[in-house]
């Protein structure tokens, strides 16, 4: 194996992290996902590939790829991150989304009743599948 092999094994670009206290609220996956996501947003807006809505588009395989959670799964997730306002997705194109960086940060700050009312309904839906 050479040092270029071991380099790639090793790489933080292989390795993938979340927020704890997000993976405590939202649950693992969410977390997973939603910090691929807000990476994803990143090099968008970083390479003018927003939309003029601010939309970016995904590749569901990438996140597949990158964190192993299936298209399904990926739907479903959106959903609940949907419902307490942390993305948002096309009407038309559910590829297409934008995720409210300061909704997320309300949240994990725990800023105001309302959002904690929205989070604990997204933490029962949770706790039932």
């Amino acid at each position: 194996m050479g040092i270029s092999m071991f380099i790639d094994l090793v790489s933080t670009d292989n390795q993938i992290s979340c927020n704890v206290k997000a993976a405590k609220l939202l649950g693992l996956d969410t977390a997973i996902y939603l910090n691929e996501l807000i990476n994803i947003h990143a090099k968008a807006l970083s390479k003018n590939k927003l939309n003029k809505d601010g939309f970016f588009r995904l590749k569901r395989s990438y996140i597949t790829d990158r964190t192993t959670i299936k298209q399904n799964r990926q739907l479903e997730i959106d959903e609940n991150l949907m419902d307490v306002e942390i993305i948002s997705k096309d009407k038309f194109d559910p590829d297409l989304m934008k995720v409210d960086i300061e909704m997320y940060a309300s949240i994990l700050t725990n800023q105001s009743n309302v959002i904690s009312n929205k989070v604990e309904k997204l933490v029962l839906k949770k706790s039932k599948s």
